[in-house]
């Protein structure tokens, strides 16, 4: 009798060593699937954000603003009249080195790809199709996925 109650403990434990090592294997094949799917995303994603810098270093965000917005120089920065909000006094601030605009009255501000959808009313997709052809940049990498967008 005595016995038993030594086998019992090795029994559970051999038990729960297989079941670890079944839970593991399991795992590990999810991880696998996961890693694979994950270098793909990874490619498509620095695929898709070279993109995107590509097309900022193609457009110069001055002479983009500069099509809506009369800008006069303020250090090197570029000033203008908000065109989201009326004011009569300049608060909208572009920035070519850093590609950035900015309104110190309604606090907007962003990007050559913001500006855009939000001048225009576009969507992400709209506004970097639009400036992909402004920047005579091919979508070609993307261009699947954007179209599963629309």
């Amino acid at each position: 009798m005595a016995h038993s109650f030594v086998v019992a403990p090795l029994l559970a434990q051999r038990i729960f060593e297989i079941r670890f090592a079944l839970v593991l294997a399991a795992a590990l094949d999810c991880i696998q699937t996961i890693k694979s799917q994950n270098v793909n995303l990874w490619r498509m994603f620095k695929e898709y954000m070279s993109d995107l810098q590509l097309i900022k270093d193609k457009i110069n965000i001055v002479d983009l603003v500069g099509e809506y917005v009369e800008l006069k120089p303020a250090g090197l920065n570029k000033k203008g009249l908000c065109p989201f909000h009326h004011e009569k006094t300049p608060s909208l601030m572009v920035n070519s080195e850093r590609g950035r605009w900015h309104c110190f009255g309604c606090s907007k501000g962003g990007d050559i790809f913001s500006f855009v959808e939000e001048i225009e009313g576009m969507e992400f997709i709209e506004a970097l199709r639009f400036l992909a052809d402004r920047a005579g940049v091919p979508l070609t990498a993307m261009q699947s996925d954007i179209d599963k967008s629309q």
